[in-house]
């Protein structure tokens, strides 16, 4: 057990003093993994809360455990499971409509496996917009790895990053389907997403953004230019099936996604240079580089 692990505690009671060691392990129930039981690791008289000091170890993860690999390896299966089948039903029917016995039975699992795991429908969708969320950060970062880029490429690399965060079919996450429901028809989960995942992402295109339009440009304008640059995305999204007949086949054509992402770099590049003003006054309209 590393050294950076051992936590002490003590207290005195009377006179009395005697040392005891215990390990702390984290519960197995997920969604209160902040809880801990303790387990000792050697015989101890009734009399313990008269000690003055122990020890407490704190165990590794439970996938770092040895002794128990078989165990969580089906665990952390059914939980991966159960969220695989949630995200098909939330996404086909909303977290309301959405019943917890379709998604067992889709998952292959018991239907109290949830509860186990997850703690209850509510918890599990939660559960399946973090997971999505974390996938889409992973998978495709809005902060370029050198931030002493052009604004120009600045502003690029985050518009595909949130392009393909929201429309691209072969990404592992979700997170576009499932955020355009759930802002559609709000639940409590809105508020914790909008914080984790969503307002830090518009931290970053308002800074973009307040960088092309100029330091005394007023907040209001800058929301309603990035809400416009965010808006295009969302439509390809939330509008596709107009698009198909105004363009039939158009996700079926090679290389749409990229055409549409230089779309809309280049026509939200050049709006913004046009509204763009320095100490209050206009700047040269035209191509900037």
């Amino acid at each position: 057990m590393s050294p950076d692990l051992t936590r002490k505690f003590s207290w005195r009671h009377g006179q009395k003093c005697r040392a005891l060691q215990v390990q702390l392990v984290p519960t197995r129930f997920p969604m209160f993994d902040l809880q801990w039981q303790i387990e000792f690791r050697k015989h101890f008289p009734y009399n313990w809360k008269k000690f003055s000091t122990f020890e407490i170890r704190i165990m590794p993860p439970f996938s770092d455990q040895p002794d128990k690999p078989a165990k969580y390896a089906i665990s952390q299966e059914t939980r991966s499971a159960l969220l695989a089948a949630a995200t098909e039903v939330f996404l086909e029917h909303g977290l309301r409509a959405a019943r917890v016995q379709d998604i067992a039975e889709r998952a292959g699992i018991r239907l109290s496996a949830i509860s186990y795991h997850f703690g209850g429908k509510e918890a599990l969708y939660l559960a399946v917009l973090q997971q999505h969320a974390e996938a889409a950060i992973a998978h495709m970062p809005i902060a370029p790895p050198d931030p002493g880029l052009p604004l120009k490429e600045r502003f690029a690399f985050f518009v595909r990053a949130l392009a393909y965060r929201m429309l691209d079919e072969d990404s592992p996450s979700r997170i576009g389907q499932l955020l355009v429901r759930e802002v559609i028809s709000p639940t409590p989960a809105l508020d914790v997403m909008f914080e984790r995942f969503t307002k830090p992402q518009a931290q970053v295109l308002f800074g973009l953004i307040k960088e092309i339009l100029g330091a005394r440009t007023p907040p209001k304008v800058l929301l309603r230019a990035m809400l416009s640059v965010v808006g295009q995305c969302m439509m390809y999204r939330v509008g596709m099936p107009m698009v198909e007949r105004l363009s039939p086949g158009f996700q079926q054509r090679k290389g749409w996604l990229d055409e549409v992402v230089a779309h809309v770099i280049e026509f939200s590049w050049a709006g913004l240079q046009a509204m763009a003003v320095t100490d209050g006054r206009e700047v040269r309209k035209g191509k900037f580089s």
